[in-house]
């Protein structure tokens, strides 16, 4: 154990004394600073992360002889941190940069009222709700009371950011310093910060808008692939399938049968209480279908929830009538033909078609073949 703290601090040491280079104490230090350092990182624990991270990662897939992958982790554990401390930086900064322009607009007002510049920074840390801002603008509140020195505060304040909107803050400040032209500098600045903050929120509205269209579109051509996947099993079940022929005897229908016969459907439009191939309900279709094999259900939903016997979502297989309804009482119900889609006559304007089964609003299934 002491010889691991003699190793820790030897190494400690070496960084502090390295004042140039790309593991200078000096240099990490500062660039954890700029970045929130969201992790608390020392320089030290930052450089072993860097080194053990892409280690372990590139020993993980050496072992499962992927060597390709090996070397690619590799290098992605060594910028692993980089990019966590990065993503949480950018993360802040657009938070950041909107509460900017509520701090300039309390320095605006104070300083209207008559306030001195100085004493309205002391209390600019009460308008921000980011943590990090928050914090730092406390921080040089404290250091602007503790030392009255405005400009060594504001670079110390300025140090903790890379981030060219609190350089344009901090420089406002020092200028108005100077040339006591406050209001009009705090104003100019903080309408500009609006505009690109409106600008900024304005594309970012349209990612997301883009991606959730781009998202959309992938749904739905998964669920047409899986229809279409499923019209062409049904083709193939209704080739293969024999014509049913009614009997005297024990009802035996095959669940290919079933799903084969309400297939010829498809296309046929809805009608409120239909009965018939000239439009069906959604009960009045299950029925229908149904009675072509001898078995009767009930007219409506509420009466086909139930026929048969009940079953779960695990042991549905194709044929199982499904129901859909709020509170447990069923307003819609179809046929599961397997896939995960179900055939249905859906509403008024629409017809007989195949669509996911797994709705919210499913309540159970019933089996009765």
């Amino acid at each position: 154990m002491q010889e691991e703290k003699n190793s820790y601090k030897k190494f400690n040491n070496y960084l502090r004394k390295n004042e140039e280079g790309y593991f200078s104490y000096n240099r990490i230090e500062k660039y954890l600073k700029k970045l929130g350092n969201p992790l608390e990182l020392t320089p030290f624990g930052y450089i072993i992360g860097k080194l053990l991270i892409p280690l372990i990662l590139f020993i993980a897939f050496l072992i499962s002889n992927d060597y390709i992958l090996a070397i690619i982790s590799a290098v992605f554990g060594y910028f692993i941190l980089d990019i966590i401390l990065k993503t949480k930086d950018k993360q802040d900064m657009k938070v950041i940069k909107i509460e900017l322009g509520d701090v300039y607009d309390l320095l605006n007002i104070q300083t209207s009222a008559g306030v001195f510049i100085g004493n309205a920074l002391t209390e600019c840390y009460l308008v921000a709700s980011n943590k990090r801002f928050k914090m730092k603008l406390a921080e040089l509140s404290a250091e602007i009371n503790m030392t009255k020195n405005i400009e060594k505060a504001l670079d110390n304040f300025q140090s903790n950011f890379n981030s060219p909107e609190i350089d344009n803050f901090v420089m406002t400040i020092k200028q108005s310093l100077i040339t006591g032209q406050t209001e009009e500098a705090l104003e100019d600045i903080s309408d500009s910060l609006k505009e690109r903050n409106l600008i900024e929120i304005q594309e970012d509205t349209k990612k997301v808008n883009s991606t959730a269209n781009i998202i959309q579109l992938l749904m739905y051509l998964g669920i047409m692939t899986t229809i279409n996947e499923t019209l062409r099993q049904i083709q193939a079940i209704r080739s293969s399938t024999p014509k049913y022929t009614p009997s005297r005897g024990a009802v035996s229908v095959s669940s290919s049968a079933v799903v084969a016969y309400a297939s010829n459907f498809l296309g046929t439009p809805y009608k409120w209480g239909g009965t018939t191939p000239a439009g069906f309900d959604c009960s009045g279709f299950t029925q229908y279908v149904y009675k072509h094999f001898g078995i009767n259900l009930g007219r409506a939903t509420y009466n086909q929830i139930n026929d048969g016997y009940a079953v779960s979502r695990d042991e549905l297989k194709p044929g199982d009538l499904v129901f859909y309804g709020k509170g447990g009482s069923p307003s819609h119900m179809g046929i599961y033909i397997g896939n995960g889609m179900y055939i249905h006559s859906p509403r008024t304007g629409d017809v007989v078609k195949i669509s996911p089964y797994d709705r919210p609003d499913y309540i159970t299934a019933r089996r009765v073949m």
